[in-house]
């Protein structure tokens, strides 16, 4: 779980309470289920705080808002989460990159909480800012790290439209499983990564 979003650590001041990780980790799973259970518009820090048994003072020790907690949440969760290994080509690292992501988007969490985080932002400013610097942000780097090593190979042209090539790579693959809510099977897997090879080689400025 990604803790940037929590206050830095430093020297703790005599006195001060002291942030127990195996606390937050259980607030976190608590969270995630009161979260999946009751949706994103009855979702509250008191709501938190009584699920996990804690006061609310621990929940905003380690998030200062409601939105900073909910961005926290969808840092491991979706497209692009982590960075997929160099495999030594454009189609192993594809491949390698949507196996990570149908893992991490098959989740019953993103299944159920994603489309409503989506629809939050819209109506949300914070949120939206805080999921796109701590969540959009690291992912789409993650994607064009992939592209540039597909170009030092020579797999994909000098002058690809980096935006057009991170739309191809993410969103099939996200309207697939969080909004159609169909599986991503073996099949689909090998059409999604050809297909993607060959609308890559045509993006171009």
């Amino acid at each position: 779980m990604d803790q940037t979003l929590e206050p830095k650590r430093g020297r703790v001041p005599a006195g001060a309470a002291v942030i127990r990780p195996e606390l937050t980790e259980a607030i976190i799973a608590a969270a995630r289920d009161e979260l999946a259970e009751i949706g994103i518009a009855r979702f509250s820090m008191d709501s938190l705080a009584k699920r996990a048994g804690v006061g609310k003072a621990a929940v905003y020790r380690r998030w200062p808002s409601r939105q900073a907690l909910i961005a926290s949440l969808v840092t491991d969760v979706g497209v692009g989460v982590g960075s997929s290994p160099d495999t030594g080509s454009l189609e192993g690292d594809l491949q390698a990159f949507f196996k990570a992501a149908i893992t991490s988007m098959s989740s019953t969490f993103a299944v159920r909480v994603l489309p409503e985080i989506h629809c939050e932002m819209a109506r949300d400013a914070g949120l939206e800012k805080m999921v796109n610097e701590s969540v959009r942000e690291p992912r789409r780097a993650n994607v064009i790290a992939l592209l540039r090593r597909a170009q030092k190979r020579g797999e994909l042209p000098a002058n690809l439209d980096d935006e057009f090539a991170v739309d191809m790579i993410t969103a099939p693959l996200y309207w697939r499983l969080t909004i159609a809510r169909r599986s991503a099977t073996p099949k689909y897997s090998r059409q999604l990564v050809a297909a993607t090879i060959a609308a890559l080689q045509v993006s171009i400025r």
